[in-house]
């Protein structure tokens, strides 16, 4: 398990926008994390693969 991906960390995407915000880390499951911004609730959420995760914050 990667120890920077933990829920409520700030993760950014490989090749997101640098005018996108950062993403909430909300789940981390083996090769899928799930994300989502802050603006869309936290119904609202992204499953991503691990791989296109380029930075992760320490939240």
């Amino acid at each position: 398990m990667n120890q920077q991906l933990r829920p409520g960390n700030f993760v950014r995407l490989k090749g997101q926008p640098s005018d996108l915000p950062d993403f909430v880390l909300e789940r981390y499951l083996g090769p899928f994390c799930w994300i989502r911004q802050q603006a869309w609730g936290q119904c609202v959420q992204w499953k991503v693969n691990v791989a296109r995760i380029e930075d992760a914050q320490l939240g």
